[in-house]
């Protein structure tokens, strides 16, 4: 694992960057994939998460990150990173079917400023049939590959992405 301390500022950046994007979402009337998080009502939330966790990730590889806003097919962070965030202190990385396979998926832990990058999967190691349940019974739409956390490479082992020519 890897700790990321942000400062308040890059916080901010990156929590700005989410209402942007949310902004984008519902102008252009997207609906929010999977679900969203525990409650439909938190998808401002997600956003913001999501783009903290993949500034935290861009600073440690330290590579510029776009926060790409509106635009749903360029990678997360760098040439080809994808990142998964979550505030919960023992979330696991989710994957789902259309991720693609040959993406390393980074999954990123967001405490206020302080992120945690736990580790990586390819994404078509993580799907796995074993790892495809419903984490939250209540939710039918919930059902991912939710990977354990120890089946994650180590940060250590991120492989280099070079940037097609």
């Amino acid at each position: 694992m890897i700790v990321i301390r942000l400062s308040w500022s890059e916080v901010f950046f990156a929590a700005m960057a989410g209402v942007m994007r949310r902004i984008q979402g519902m102008k252009h009337k997207r609906e929010q994939m999977y679900g969203g998080g525990p409650c439909p009502d938190m998808f401002w939330q997600i956003d913001i998460i999501s783009c903290i966790g993949e500034f935290a990730l861009a600073k440690h590889l330290d590579c510029v990150w776009s926060g790409a806003i509106g635009l749903l097919t360029v990678p997360d962070v760098g040439p080809g990173y994808e990142v998964r965030a979550t505030e919960w202190s023992d979330g696991r990385l989710r994957l789902h079917p259309p991720d693609k396979d040959e993406k390393p998926y980074v999954l990123a832990r967001v405490n206020e400023n302080v992120v945690t990058l736990v580790g990586w999967v390819y994404a078509r190691e993580g799907k796995r049939k074993e790892y495809w349940q419903n984490i939250q019974k209540n939710r039918p739409e919930r059902f991912a590959f939710w990977v354990p956390n120890d089946m994650l490479h180590d940060m250590d082992e991120l492989p280099v992405l070079e940037r097609a020519a």
